[in-house]
């Protein structure tokens, strides 16, 4: 759906997430192999060591007796765990002209309403961005998020794209949140939204697009410094050391 600069508090339209089947069902199935390449292992533990040598078969029956039930019950855990969570997921998301709604599982609605946003008492912008640092295998992983105000505590809106591993990943869901920082500006209007917001999430502040050929040239530079940046290792590799890093 193509959101138009003609709109004001009389036309603001609704605006759904729009399934992108692909990548859910990519996503989906490398899920299955990975767990299943975890989950299998385990499995096969007691086997592993009697093949190797390490237990005779006496030990190994013992073992299994003890070990299997054990392994069973913990999985029986963890699927009583994730079909409780499951009730809680998001199944659909729409933005209208009150504001977000989150459509769960079972059946029932989430709202978050711009009539509900407050006044940060932080600082002084009202919607600003929030961002996770942390660094993991030797590189530095940042996340931001969408942060505004509800009964005087920050409240982080994580994504704008339904639970996938319940429902689908939504190809439209930049559109979402632009659409909603739309709504804050327009319904909300005595709320200040942090210039940062549009910057980082690459949306114009005048017409409240997604600035796609902003975010495919930002991509194809990160991507062409990646190459050039292993191919700069690869010659120094070869230079130094004689040996290819990669080929």
């Amino acid at each position: 759906m193509e959101i138009k600069q003609a709109i004001n508090k009389n036309n603001f339209p609704e605006v759904k997430s729009d399934p992108q089947w692909f990548w859910t069902w990519t996503v989906r199935i490398l899920l299955i192999v990975l767990s299943a390449s975890i989950i299998l292992p385990i499995f096969l533990i007691p086997w592993l060591f009697y093949i190797d040598g390490s237990i005779d078969f006496t030990a190994f029956i013992t073992f299994s007796v003890f070990y299997h039930p054990i392994i069973i019950w913990l999985m029986w855990r963890a699927i009583r765990y994730l079909k409780r969570v499951r009730n809680n997921a998001n199944r659909h998301i729409t933005i209208n002209n009150e504001g977000l709604i989150f459509e769960k599982l079972n059946g029932n609605f989430e709202h978050l309403k711009y009539i509900q946003l407050e006044k940060s008492s932080e600082s002084k912008y009202d919607v600003f961005i929030d961002i996770d640092r942390f660094f993991a295998k030797g590189v530095w992983y940042r996340n931001a998020y969408l942060t505004v105000f509800i009964d005087g505590q920050k409240r982080r809106i994580h994504s704008f794209h339904p639970d996938m591993a319940y429902s689908y990943f939504a190809k439209n869901k930049r559109l979402m949140r632009s659409h909603f920082i739309r709504g804050i500006a327009l319904f909300r209007p005595d709320l200040q939204i942090d210039p940062l917001v549009y910057s980082e999430f690459l949306i114009d502040p005048e017409t409240f697009e997604f600035r796609k050929n902003e975010y495919w040239i930002t991509f194809i530079v990160a991507a062409i410094f990646l190459i050039l940046t292993f191919l700069g290792i690869e010659l120094y590799m070869k230079y130094r050391m004689g040996d290819s890093l990669i080929f």
